[in-house]
């Protein structure tokens, strides 16, 4: 179970310009022409959102934050990898709740922010209308649970979220 609540610190214009972001110990690039969209407490978690619209869509970029304080300070690399993929499944599970005709890629695993993570392509349908997704999820310091998410309407990536996809592979968690 994920516990806890980290503080979020957003430096991030409302600009069409890249601009440098940072939530809880993680520091990317928002991609221009992202807009910041949101940002609050959900769930125990710390959620943060940017959207660019591209013609008739709005592609997101969310980053949501989990503290698990020092529950995972003695874990070893290969648990934090099986505890990113399964974290993972969790969040695509509540995607699959919300989307018809719903399937997702196998899990592929990688490093992001000196961690070890897990990401999965979805595709699906939202109000009849098709969607894709691409979610990450990354175990940060032992201590957070970072989910990344962009999405478009459509059944590939578009050119938006493969920005987004290219600011969250190289986020960064800079050492303390």
């Amino acid at each position: 179970m994920i516990l806890g609540v980290a503080a979020c610190a957003i430096a991030a214009a409302s600009s069409a310009q890249a601009t440098a972001a940072s939530v809880g110990p993680i520091r990317f690039t928002v991609p221009e022409g992202f807009e910041f969209a949101r940002s609050g407490h959900h769930d125990g978690a710390e959620v943060s959102a940017w959207t660019k619209s591209t013609g008739s869509s709005k592609t997101l970029l969310q980053v949501t934050l989990y503290d698990m304080g020092a529950t995972a300070d003695t874990s070893t690399p290969q648990e934090l990898s099986h505890a990113a993929q399964a974290y993972l499944q969790q969040f695509l599970g509540g995607v699959q709740r919300r989307r018809t005709e719903y399937s997702a890629s196998p899990v592929r695993e990688l490093r992001l922010a000196s961690g070890p993570a897990a990401s999965a392509t979805w595709t699906g349908k939202i109000g009849g209308v098709e969607a894709v997704g691409v979610m990450y999820c990354a175990i940060v310091r032992k201590r957070y649970v970072v989910i990344f998410h962009t999405q478009d309407i459509g059944d590939a990536p578009t050119p938006a979220m493969l920005e987004a996809m290219k600011s969250i592979e190289a986020a960064t968690a800079p050492p303390r």
